[in-house]
């Protein structure tokens, strides 16, 4: 196929870094894929790592050029290409419809350059993980390993949490990503009803409106049956959106039989570090930060990607996680084996003085209410659901609200590890069809200030009954003097869906009722995991 010319980045912008040649690949419908090319100095056969993007494989901000440019300096060819319809390339752009058939096609031309030697490993962040995860479920013989970060490879994992659906990043992304052009700088009101509007248009509607329907279905159980087909690093952020499905993920793949390494830090969707205080430089738009980024997320995966495609003995332990402030750590396994449990029971105080958290059950009081009123729902404390990190807010603002129930521990006295699951089960009773919580656990330090370790949210058809609600799992040094914090409230909007009464989905949803909540604190625990004791 002849190479085809790209256009270049407005004047102004800074210039990625350019690939070796930019070309069409043709798929088997005829559709042209754009696609870039790295590849080392030296003129041999090498192997390939595969990175197929809807964000635009040469967009200005995009830091894939400068990860190609990376992992081409360790010896790789690089082929990145904007997936179908999106970027340069031809076609209807339709998220996860063509993903498999095109990354199959696309192997297919990949494997017989002149300068390939048949093996290829596939790399992704968020949905271009998902297309890395596509390349495997194609079975093509040439795909070796995968690297997957902040992904997941079952679809309905981007748009949902806990049977809630995440609206605010689910209309963000079907709009800048799948929308119009004029579509990803207009206000989004998120006062419309029903909420199909926000993504009126957009290419993703089709997917958000219909996910759980016998098309998608197929698809996940495709990929699900893929788990553990090839050598994988899972690279999960603690603060991430997806890690609760990308841990379940990793789990169910290690137990298949090729080698599955996890590789946790303490970082958000867009790899942003949580920092105890202070602004933090933003490696996105810092060229010095954005050097230590391409250090600290390249070096592993290019350690797992020797491994693999070329047969060098690496080491890579099976678990490398961060403890929050404190670095790196390795295991055989995760949680470490020496973690035990670490309850907390959830007391209820007198009017006039705060709601506590405490390691024994105790107080008189049995039962709490609260009520909630679509109309004035709790607020989002972290507004960039991507970046959390990046700006992390204070959270203090939840405990004066009526609608939210707050429990807060006495002040610890010394720093303690929290490694592993965070969970909290909740007997609930509510006036509702359904019973919808969202619960938010905080780290309050010595002055007020919140911050916001986990949050999940969790739905039920049921109107009453235990509610388990995962709110994930982390590696944390909680230090001397602070508090745990325990938020339980029916909402966080935008960021989810509200409690709606239709059963048309939350999509088409115009009813929404308040309702009453009584949380019964005998059997309510909020359980964490705790590492050793650093004294």
């Amino acid at each position: 196929m002849s190479e085809a010319e790209v256009s270049r980045v407005p004047t102004g912008l800074p210039v990625a870094p350019a690939p070796d040649v930019s070309l069409g690949v043709r798929m088997r419908d005829g559709i042209v894929l754009m696609t870039d090319v790295y590849r080392p100095r030296a003129r041999r056969r090498v192997a390939a790592v595969l990175i197929r993007t809807p964000y635009g494989r040469q967009a200005a901000a995009s830091p894939v050029p400068k990860v190609a440019v990376r992992l081409c300096a360790a010896g790789f060819a690089v082929v990145v290409q904007d997936v179908r319809g999106l970027g340069q390339s031809q076609g209807q752009a339709a998220p996860f419809v063509h993903e498999v058939e095109d990354a199959y096609d696309t192997l297919d031309w990949l494997v017989v350059q002149p300068w390939a030697n048949g093996k290829v490993a596939c790399w992704g962040n968020s949905y271009y993980g998902f297309t890395a995860w596509a390349a495997v479920a194609s079975r093509h013989w040439a795909v070796r390993a995968l690297v997957s970060r902040v992904s997941s490879c079952v679809p309905w994992d981007f748009a949902c949490q806990g049977g809630v659906l995440r609206l605010g990043p689910m209309v963000e992304w079907a709009r800048t990503t799948w929308g119009a052009p004029d579509a990803a700088d207009a206000t989004i009101d998120w006062g419309a009803r029903p909420w199909r509007q926000l993504i009126h248009g957009s290419r993703a509607q089709s997917f958000l409106l219909r996910q759980g329907g016998p098309p998608w279905t197929a698809l996940a159980a495709a990929l699900r049956g893929v788990l553990g087909a090839v050598p994988t690093l899972h690279w999960v952020g603690w603060f991430d959106l997806f890690a609760v499905a990308q841990l379940r993920q990793w789990r169910t793949a290690a137990g298949v039989g090729h080698q599955q390494v996890l590789y946790a830090t303490a970082s958000d969707h867009m790899d942003d570090l949580f920092a105890f205080a202070g602004p933090q430089a933003d490696h996105l738009a810092d060229p010095q930060a954005q050097a230590r980024w391409l250090d600290r997320t390249l070096d592993p995966v290019i350690d797992f990607l020797r491994a693999h495609l070329e047969g060098l003995s690496t080491h890579l332990p099976p678990v490398s996680w961060e403890l929050t402030g404190q670095g790196p750590r390795w295991a055989p396994t995760w949680p470490p084996a020496t973690c035990i449990p670490r309850r907390w029971y959830l007391v209820a105080a007198p009017v006039g003085r705060a709601h506590t958290l405490r390691e024994r059950p105790a107080g008189a009081f049995t039962r709490l209410d609260w009520t909630h009123d679509p109309g004035h729902p709790v607020p989002v404390v972290q507004t960039d659901w991507w970046r959390p990190l990046l700006n992390p807010g204070d959270a203090q603002s939840l405990t004066v609200r009526e609608d939210v129930l707050s429990f807060t521990s006495d002040p610890l006295a010394c720093a303690v590890d929290w490694v592993g699951p965070v969970g909290v089960r909740l007997a609930l009773r509510s006036t509702a069809r359904a019973c919808q919580v969202v619960v938010t656990l905080c780290d309050v330090g010595p002055d007020g200030v919140s911050r916001i370790l986990l949050q999940a949210p969790r739905r039920t058809l049921s109107a009453s009954g235990p509610i388990h609600v995962c709110l994930g799992e982390i590696g944390y040094r909680q230090l001397a003097g602070h508090c745990l914090r325990l938020h339980i409230a029916s909402s966080c909007f935008p960021l989810y869906a509200l409690p709606f009464d239709d059963e048309s989905g939350p999509w088409l949803a115009t009813r929404f009722s308040a309702s009453r909540q009584t949380l019964d604190l005998r059997l309510s625990v909020l359980t964490l995991t705790q590492g050793s004791a650093p004294c």
